[in-house]
């Protein structure tokens, strides 16, 4: 009976609002022209929409454990990530190569073939 109820709260959210409900329709899509099972109400509003994250049991920390995420997530914590990690990479790549002699190039590249 409770399943039920969350299925039913979890559809109307998703019908709801217009890119939720555009995901939903290509999952169904997707199922129906690789005869898949399509996933259930609740099992896509977790993992496909923003704010699933709360209810998520992914990393079992519980509710206040997924607002942390979730608040992160809003403030834009992984796209600083990437910014920084991309940045940091190509610095690094940078020092590496000029580190190398035209020697070791060489040698590098007769390993690699």
């Amino acid at each position: 009976m409770g399943n039920q109820i969350l299925e039913l709260i979890c559809k109307w959210f998703i019908h709801t609002i217009p890119k939720y409900r555009k995901d939903w329709n290509d999952v169904v899509d997707f199922c129906n022209r690789y005869d898949r099972e399509p996933s259930t109400y609740k099992s896509h509003f977790v993992k496909n929409t923003k704010i699933g994250v709360l209810f998520s049991d992914r990393w079992d920390w519980g509710f206040f454990g997924n607002l942390w995420i979730y608040m992160g997530m809003k403030g834009g914590w992984l796209k600083n990530y990437n910014i920084v990690r991309s940045e940091s990479k190509k610095k690094n790549m940078k020092l590496l190569e000029s580190c190398l002699t035209e020697e070791m190039k060489d040698e590098i590249k007769k390993f690699n073939k």
